[in-house]
């Protein structure tokens, strides 16, 4: 019984692989980005709720500017000099 409970903690710990990997899917507009003060990112990501740096070393993201899409997305850090979170995106579905 103990091993079973401390097997079930150790589960709730990991996440359960709801998100804790720091990945996001959202749907929002991909635009250019531009001069910035946090200087990081080549696009941005928004929405209703948030704003997001983007890169993407596998996806054209010229391709999505301007263009509702859902991403997929790892978070590459919390945000610099003020800036906002910084995603890598790894799939956009239109």
């Amino acid at each position: 019984m103990r091993l079973t409970v401390l097997a079930l903690f150790m589960l709730l710990l990991t996440g359960c692989g709801n998100g804790t990997d720091n990945t996001i899917r959202e749907r929002g507009v991909i635009n250019q980005q531009g001069i910035t003060s946090y200087q990081y990112g080549s696009h941005t990501f928004t929405n209703k709720e948030n704003f997001y740096a983007l890169k993407s070393d596998i996806i054209n993201l010229d391709q999505y500017v301007d263009k509702e899409v859902v991403i997929t997305a790892k978070l590459i850090h919390e945000g610099l000099s003020g800036g906002p979170k910084y995603y890598e995106v790894t799939e956009i579905k239109d």
